[in-house]
């Protein structure tokens, strides 16, 4: 497969139904020296291939801890935490998952 230079490959885990689906999502950069943010990533993801992906964000100024998602099995807070080629989205491990990235509070 042949790379695009203003792209990153991100997967993203969705769960239906109680069951894990691995997304394999190319983000198309804005510009070749952005590094982007994993909420943005989701946003671009749900614009365009996965419009039913469910996922939660409040004030995107990494305040309220609504978009916490788990970026390579680490818990990271979504809007400010920057994802690199090869990274992996998914909902957090150690909460009950309702659908996709979101997760029972």
């Amino acid at each position: 497969m042949t790379k695009i230079h203003n792209s990153i490959l991100v997967n993203i885990v969705t769960v239906r139904n109680g069951k894990d689906k691995t997304v394999a999502f190319t983000y198309n950069k804005r510009t070749e020296k952005e590094k982007p943010m994993a909420l943005d990533v989701l946003m671009q993801a749900q614009s365009s291939i996965l419009p039913d992906l469910a996922f939660r964000y409040g004030c995107r100024a990494r305040n309220c801890g609504v978009c916490t998602i788990d970026i390579n099995d680490r818990p990271r807070v979504s809007c400010r935490a920057r994802v690199r080629d090869g990274d992996k989205l998914s909902a957090i491990a150690t909460l009950p998952v309702l659908s996709d990235l979101v997760v029972r509070r």
